[in-house]
């Protein structure tokens, strides 16, 4: 279906509605036959030129998000908008253990006793300040009124230019956060073989439904609090519905969607909003991931526009800024399958076990950035 265009009447005078006296009593309002009368209106006076293309940042622009930009695939694991300041707390809270009943002095006595519950915390530090830019200089700006189809082309630079960067650039990142997790150690793996028969499909679809269900019940075996920090292990869980499967696009297909749909007790559509396909991990080994939704700490703190003038070469300066936060929880289930040879006995190193609730509270730690 093509793209409606932009590039309309209605949407100069949407500009000139909400523009400044001067600006309305400079420039008529816009037919489709008028263009360059209204485009030499806007040119010959610099307030009213200066007025359209911040007029054309912040109305038409911040409009065209969703119409003209590419789709991260993996948008979906994005939060909420990250508060004020730098940094974000992490924090789990361990299961109480049972003691047996006592009736006599030594329970009765117990009752003054302080329990302080078994709490870790994690800090995780915004890691994204990049800013993109693009030049649309006096020239560019004269050419664009020439035709309808020029000014859409016009705008579509801008648009492709800022939004295109940055969301390609969030995509890469969002992969790195699981290449970079394997890379150091920061995420359980498993070794698997990459399926390229029935018989390495089969144990790769054995193998993920095994994960998938374990996650289910209460264990510390597959979150990697422990094997990052050496501490007492932390119990995590998490119901199939809230698990999400980040998987290759060549192992899906050699796997069949259908077939995984079934694996994991979901119709196709509903096992297909959970999976997110992406081309690769940043390495060449990882092949997929299962993971509780909340493990991917994605928290968008920036979008802004800022433009600049430039009178020396009659240009304008767009600059889009994006700050972001990009990290993995310690204390989420999360288990990254990696490409192995062919094994019969396909085994994965847990984080060390301890019994919960018996030491002090721990003191935050702060994740390597």
């Amino acid at each position: 279906m093509p793209k409606a265009k932009v590039a309309t009447p209605e949407m100069l005078n949407a500009i000139r509605n909400e523009s400044s006296e001067a600006y309305q009593n400079s420039v008529p309002v816009a037919t489709q036959a008028n263009l360059a009368e209204v485009g030499n209106a806007i040119i010959n006076y610099e307030p009213v030129r200066n007025e359209f293309v911040n007029a054309l940042i912040n109305k038409i622009v911040l409009q065209l998000i969703n119409r003209r930009t590419w789709k991260n695939p993996l948008e979906i694991l994005r939060r909420e908008n990250m508060p004020l300041g730098f940094d974000v707390e992490d924090i789990h809270v361990n299961p109480a253990e049972g003691v047996a009943y006592d009736g006599n002095e030594t329970g009765m006595a117990d009752l003054l006793k302080m329990h302080q519950p078994d709490v870790a915390s994690v800090y995780y530090r915004l890691n994204r300040q990049d800013k993109y830019r693009v030049t649309i200089n006096n020239q560019q700006l004269r050419g664009a009124f020439t035709a309808w189809s020029k000014l859409e082309d016009l705008i579509a630079a801008i648009v492709d230019s800022l939004y295109n960067g940055c969301t390609i650039d969030e995509f890469s990142y969002m992969k790195s956060l699981v290449s970079g997790a394997v890379a150091s150690n920061q995420i359980i793996t498993l070794p698997v073989a990459n399926p390229v028969n029935e018989e390495t499909g089969k144990a790769f679809m054995k193998t993920m439904r095994t994960v998938s269900t374990s996650f289910t019940f209460p264990s510390a075996n597959y979150n990697s609090y422990a094997q990052v920090t050496g501490k007492p292990a932390r119990m995590s869980w998490c119901p199939i519905d809230e698990q999400v499967i980040l998987i290759r696009g060549d192992v899906a297909s050699a796997v069949g969607v259908d077939v995984l749909a079934t694996l994991f007790n979901l119709n196709y559509g509903d096992y297909l909003a959970r999976q997110i396909i992406v081309d690769n991990f940043g390495d060449d080994d990882t092949l997929a991931v299962i993971a509780d939704e909340q493990a991917f700490i994605i928290m968008p703190q920036l979008r802004e526009f800022a433009t600049f003038y430039n009178a020396s070469s009659l240009g304008w300066q767009y600059y889009y800024h994006a700050w972001d936060l990009f990290a993995m929880s310690l204390f989420r289930n999360a288990v990254a399958l990696k490409a192995q040879p062919a094994t019969n006995n396909l085994l994965i190193n847990y984080p060390p076990m301890s019994s919960a609730g018996n030491e002090e509270p721990e003191e935050p730690i702060t994740q390597a950035e």
